[in-house]
Parts: C-alpha cells; structure tokens; sequence
C-alpha cells in the first residue's frame, strides 16, 4: 500500500547551490518508488524581504515547495523564523497535494518543526540525521536543544552513522533509532564493461577543512616519481580548493593533475569507473556518498577509519588509513597504483549494490514510514 510521505528537508538542493543536501533528494527519489512522495524545503530570504514567498514545481519527478522566509536578527531564533515558514507553506501543501500521512524530517530545526505540525495536525514523523557535527561533538546550543525536544518525540530517527545513539547519549537524550543506508543510482553508478583502469587518482568533495584534500596533493607528491604517467583529477569546489590550488601548482608537476570543479552524477560516474582508486581522506564523515558511488563503479577507496566508513569499508573494498597520515596515504597509493594491492571490481560493486541502492533504501524508507503510520508493528 503506498502512503503520502512529505519530505521535510533542512538541506536540499536549490538552483544556486545543485550538491547541498543531494543526498536528501536520493532518499527522497528512492521513497517514491514504494510510496507518493513531495518535498516541502526553505531558505532564508534576503534581509529585505519580509514576506514568506512559496512556489511549487515538479523537480526529479518529485512535487516540491520552496519557501523562503524573513530571518530574525537574533542569535539562535534560525527555528523559529523557519518554523514559522514551514505552517505557512504547509498550508500550501494540503491545498495542492493533499494531506501526507507522515513528515519525513531532516536535521533539528525541520524536526522541531516536524513537531509543531505533528501537533497541530495529529501527523506522525520521523527524522533523518546526516550532520557530522553529532560524531564531533560540535552541535551548537541551538542544535542541542531542538534535538533533546524533537528526537525521543518521533516515531524513529533514522540516522547514516550507525554510531549516532552514542553521541545522541553524549548530549543526554535517547531515541528510536534505525541505521539508514545511504542511497545510489546504480543506473548512473556502474562498473565499466571492460575492467581495465586507467593511472587516475580520483577526489570528489566539497573541499571544506574537514576533507582534508591538501593531504591528497602532498602524498601524490610523493609517489609521482614512482608512478609519473599518473594523473590526480579533483571535483568539486569549496572553501579549501584556492589553497589547494596553490599547493599543487607548487608541489605537483603541470599537467599532472585537473581541477574540474562541481559534476553532475554522470560525468563524475564516468570518471569513477576509468579511476585506478578513489581517495577521501577527511578527517570526519557520517557515511559519504561518493565512497558508496566509486565502489558501486568497480573503483577501490582509500578512506579513513571514521563514521560509517569502517562498516562497509573492508579488506575487499579499499585501505584505511588514519586521517592526517601523509605517509600512510601515499603508500596505500603506490601499493594500489603498483599492483601489489589488487581488488575484483565484481565484488566492489556487490558490496554496496544490496544495500544501499535505490530499490534497497526505498523498501527500508517505506517500512519505517508504513510504522510511523501505524500500517505495520514496530520491531
């Protein structure tokens, strides 16, 4: 039986900003293969705008409502302005779409407003959690608080780092917790059809501090003499890619590595499967996207042993080395990109193709949201 589910997103894509939140939209598009899915999300409007403004539009074949909505001048009131915009929006929702039988929530400030329309409107919901800043122990007083209320209130949190009840304990609150795989399109993300590969090191992120993509550039400094038909190919954008920039122009031979920016999915798919390797050396993740998508390309990883990393990560499926290890790093490169370290791209992309593709998550989504509703007992 296929329920209404909306969406409730902190982080989502919007027009400007295409990678925010794209792992919230890959839950959402593998929900709807089981249940009638739409996606309520806002931003905050310039200082000037006073109104609470919504549009509606078709995106990935998912209903979506933007709003955005005045912000308060305020330290720690971001809640309230937003709350205040989701009642207005939703009303907006019932209208077009109809009323859902659960609010799929994300992050704090959505599930206190998750909460607000789980009162006013008898609606159940539950709550996603990707934010790093729980395994860092780096929530702000606003974050704590708005999880401490929202969290043990709905009917499961669902969160892609399977440590999350440890840290929910270190900020003294506890909940009905569910790991939730992260999802991937393996209709993009496949292995390539001949199995050789190609002398490419391969980076995706955002090139925030956390990712540590400077540590990359000075180990594939080091292995350059050894491997010099080698190539480091980097993608995304980010706080960090000037800096980084500057250090390969200064360690880095010329024409031995490109910066290519923010891809869409397929062109990055592309270059996943010509790619000897895969290397994210961050010094924290909750799970990571694009380690699942590389593997699912047949491409072993080079990771770092935090998160959910370590769970999926194995002997089979890449090198782990601690974050920060330069040396570390640049050996597990040369063990990869000399052979001596061998992997069956087969196996990669089985590893992952279970559990975490679309078909998979959506089936778990659909359980927990067929729960929440009161269609199925609770286990």
């Amino acid at each position: 039986m296929r329920i209404k589910v909306l969406f409730l997103p902190t982080w989502y894509p919007w027009p400007e900003d295409q990678v925010r939140g794209i792992f919230v939209q890959e839950h959402a598009k593998s929900a709807r293969l089981f249940d009638d899915v739409a996606v309520l999300c806002g931003k905050p409007a310039p200082i000037t705008d006073r109104c609470v403004r919504i549009q509606m539009s078709v995106e990935e074949g998912l209903p979506t409502f933007r709003f955005t909505y005045p912000e308060l001048p305020v330290p720690y009131t971001f809640w309230l302005s937003y709350t205040w915009g989701v009642l207005r929006a939703f009303r907006k929702v019932l209208r077009q779409w109809g009323r859902p039988d659960v609010i799929h929530a994300q992050e704090p400030h959505s599930a206190i407003a998750g909460l607000f329309l789980h009162y006013l409107y008898d609606i159940p919901y539950v709550v996603s959690e990707h934010c790093s800043a729980f395994g860092r122990h780096t929530l702000n007083l606003s974050w704590r608080v708005l999880a401490r209320l929202s969290y043990p209130r709905a009917r499961r949190v669902l969160g892609v780092n399977r440590n999350f009840p440890r840290d929910f304990a270190y900020y003294s609150f506890t909940c009905n917790f569910r790991w939730l795989p992260n999802s991937i399109d393996t209709e993009v993300f496949y292995p390539p059809t001949l199995p050789e590969k190609q002398p490419i090191v391969l980076h995706c992120s955002m090139f925030r501090e956390l990712k540590r993509v400077p540590d990359l550039v000075r180990a594939f400094a080091l292995v350059q003499e050894d491997f010099p038909q080698t190539r480091l190919e980097l993608v995304g954008d980010g706080e960090k890619r000037p800096f980084t920039e500057q250090l390969a122009q200064e360690l880095l031979r010329s024409g031995s590595y490109t910066f290519h920016g923010v891809l869409s999915k397929p062109p990055l798919a592309e270059l996943m499967r010509r790619a000897a390797v895969f290397v994210l050396p961050s010094q924290f993740e909750t799970q990571s996207c694009v380690l699942l998508e590389a593997m699912a390309c047949g491409t072993p990883v080079i990771a770092t042993p935090v998160g959910d990393i370590p769970y999926f990560v194995g002997a089979d499926q890449g090198i782990l080395i601690e974050p920060g290890d330069i040396k570390a790093l640049a050996a597990a490169l040369k063990a990869i990109l000399g052979g001596s370290r061998t992997f069956n791209p087969a196996l990669l992309t089985a590893s992952v193709a279970g559990t975490f593709s679309q078909a998979a998550v959506g089936r778990l989504l659909h359980e927990e949201h067929a729960r929440a509703a009161g269609l199925l007992s609770w286990r």
